[in-house]
């Protein structure tokens, strides 16, 4: 502010709101986002053919025919590019901002060139100037694939969001003169049948805290999935690679349900300068309450595998997680069976480098209901093993702590013959020249 002499009663007034316009200039619409507050959003209306800028509660528009390129100019705004109304080839240049965000319909591409961010869908190219605080990509339903390099200089924070999330080969970057960004890349699928995956092979990971995840909710079928392979993955502050799979429905009269989590890292170097954490869990709520016969059944898989790695963090914990509640009513005959393995690993050749006890732990906790006016048949197979594999050549410096539990609640009632056969294995150690 300019100063004001002594006594002059002068006051420094605060400098109006620019409004945001577009400029249309021959096949280019450009658009000046303004100094208004708020994040705002840059999409193409399909119905009134016009390309439209809103925030809050006020937009402006520009007609598209013709436009074959759209520019947002540099400023401090906070911009979403919504691609989903696309009807035609379009190239986007989002210059300088504080936080930049790419709404994509169907796979998109991701990488860099020059200290910007590529971004490629069916119909569209995005250019994106690394931005100042945050740059977030969503692709629901949809896959992200990581190529070359992708680099926000700035220090800026990174989010993918999508089903699936593959790189191979590439690099990822957030670290900037005042710090490192922190970088989330998160698979998630839900529905019916829901699988999500994320894998990184032969590709470098560096930013502030990095967040590696997969998550599916499923009615029948649910599937996460992580694999980091031949990788390098470096954190100022803390990691976590995680999967999570929820299973949660109402069963008909025959039926069979599946959930997967399952989270690996194989010959993969990790440094964290806070916690590391790998992890994978699954939940199974599943009920069913049928007036005639009902046959139902449940398969679980929930695994941790860490092989041929290099770990450096102030802790490590490896943790493998079951559990659910089945509840299934028959208005005849009842048959449902229930086969979990929960496994928590080291394996190969793996180097530990922890401030305190590395701990490896895998846990399973059921709760079996049944109800049948005829006959009852109930089978449960549970496997819950932890620790660190034959012929595998493990040192850590600061200990390990291994430990496996298992425990389930069986009910049955039959109104004829009820029967229930329960098998459980639980394991937690060294394996045999390990």
């Amino acid at each position: 502010p300019a100063a004001t002499g002594a006594g002059d009663g002068a006051t420094d007034e605060p400098a109006a709101t620019v409004p945001a316009r577009w400029q249309v200039d021959g096949a280019s619409a450009v658009l000046y986002p303004g100094t208004a507050s708020g994040k705002g959003r840059v999409w193409f209306d399909p119905e009134a053919g016009q390309w439209v800028f809103t925030r809050g509660d006020t937009s402006v528009r520009v007609s598209g025919e013709g436009i074959t390129h759209v520019r947002v100019a540099g400023g401090q705004a906070s911009i979403s590019i919504d691609l989903s109304g696309l009807r035609s080839s379009l190239e986007v240049d989002v210059e300088g901002q504080d936080e930049v965000g790419v709404d994509g319909s169907g796979d998109l591409s991701l990488t860099g060139d020059d200290h910007q961010l590529l971004i490629r869908s069916l119909l569209a190219l995005l250019r994106v100037v690394a931005p100042s605080y945050r740059f977030s990509v969503t692709a629901s339903g949809s896959t992200v694939t990581f190529s070359g390099r992708v680099e926000l200089a700035t220090g800026a924070d990174l989010s993918v969001v999508a089903e699936s999330i593959l790189a191979d080969s590439a690099t990822i970057d957030t670290r900037g003169g005042d710090g490192a960004g922190d970088i989330t890349l998160g698979a998630v699928a839900a529905g019916d049948t829901a699988h999500a995956l994320l894998v990184l092979k032969d590709t470098e990971v560096f930013g502030g805290d990095v967040d590696l995840s997969a998550s599916a909710s499923g009615r029948s079928d649910a599937g996460a999935v992580v694999q980091v392979t031949g990788s390098t993955i470096g954190a100022t502050g803390s990691v976590a690679i995680s999967t999570r799979a929820d299973l949660r429905a109402v069963l008909g009269d025959a039926t069979a349900a599946a959930a997967l989590a399952a989270t690996s890292v194989q010959g993969t170097s990790v440094s964290a300068g806070q916690q590391l954490a790998v992890t994978a869990a699954t939940t199974t709520d599943l009920s069913a309450d049928a007036g005639t016969a009902l046959v139902a059944g449940l398969t679980r898989v929930t695994s941790v595998a860490v092989s041929d790695a290099d770990l450096a963090a102030a802790g490590v914990r490896l943790a493998a997680t079951a559990g659910g509640t089945l509840s299934f009513a028959a208005g005849t005959d009842l048959a449902a069976g229930l086969s979990s393995t929960t496994s928590a690993g080291l394996s190969g050749t793996v180097h530990i480098a922890a401030g305190s006890a590395t701990q490896v732990d895998a846990s399973t906790t059921d709760r079996l209901r049944l109800a049948a006016a005829g006959d009852a048949v109930v089978h449960v197979v549970l496997t819950t093993t932890s620790g660190i594999d034959d012929g595998a050549l493990v040192s850590v410096d600061s200990g390990l702590a291994v430990s496996a539990s298992a425990g389930h609640q069986l009910e049955v009632t039959a109104g004829g013959l009820g029967v229930a056969v329960s098998s459980a294995r639980t394991a937690a150690g060294v394996g045999e020249a390990a």
